[in-house]
């Protein structure tokens, strides 16, 4: 992939990958905490089967430009 590439894909300033990383753990080990290790299994399981990965719960972030920023053509 080439810098014309990634010209496209404009970075995201509040945007903390690490973070969302950290936010999803939460919620799993919250959603499993007391499980057992069979029903830890099923959760995965059902997750894997629907339609979104376990981890996108949140609103995905956009790469709309905002106010303070301009586009380059």
């Amino acid at each position: 992939m080439n810098e014309a590439f990634w010209k496209n894909f404009p970075p995201i300033h509040d945007f903390d990958c690490v973070e969302m990383k950290r936010r999803a753990q939460l919620r799993i080990y919250e959603e499993t905490r007391g499980m057992s290790p069979k029903e830890i299994v099923n959760y995965f399981k059902t997750k894997e089967e629907s339609r979104a990965p376990i981890a996108v719960c949140e609103t995905p972030p956009t790469y709309e430009t905002t106010a303070n920023e301009t586009k380059e053509p």
